[in-house]
């Protein structure tokens, strides 16, 4: 094969190369916080009291506006041991998230807290996987399949 050979196949193949791997690396982490939340619906709970409840502010690295993660603190007891949790769901999540995930979370008031029984330090105050993880596996899934569907580029004639 030629040199321009060579160079057309990695100019016209790369961007659809590139393009399906991010698919991919999207649904692969969709599936990993499946895979982290799905056991957490079967744990224990017990009730545990929420120490800090709210939201911080971050720079998106995209372009640089301001995205609200949720914060969270609770206490919570596992056979006369105290525990301090911070993890609010199996998931990421900013923006709209926010609101879905500090729903009923209020400062002093009580809360279910979802523990691991072989690790009770493990906690999560919403079990199951986050609803992130089945947007990011559908979103990857689909970018993936139509960067592959579509093939390499095709120059353009004229």
């Amino acid at each position: 094969m030629s040199k321009g050979g060579i160079l057309y196949v990695v100019a016209t193949t790369a961007p659809v190369v590139c393009i399906a791997g991010a698919g991919v690396l999207l649904a692969a982490a969709g599936l990993r916080q499946a895979r982290l939340g799905w056991p957490s619906r079967r744990w224990p709970s017990v009730e545990g009291k929420v120490l800090e409840a709210g939201s911080v502010d971050r720079n998106s690295d995209y372009d640089n506006t301001a995205v609200s993660f949720p914060v969270v603190r609770y206490s919570y007891q596992v056979d006369g041991k105290s525990y301090i949790g911070k993890r609010l769901s199996f998931g990421v999540g900013g923006g709209s998230f926010v609101l879905w995930a500090l729903r009923g979370l209020v400062p002093g008031g009580p809360v279910r807290v979802f523990y691991d029984p072989a690790k009770p330090f493990h906690s999560v105050l919403r079990p199951g996987p986050a609803p992130t993880a089945v947007i990011l596996i559908v979103a990857g899934t689909l970018i993936a399949l139509a960067a592959i569907v579509h093939g390499p580029l095709q120059p353009n004639p004229g």
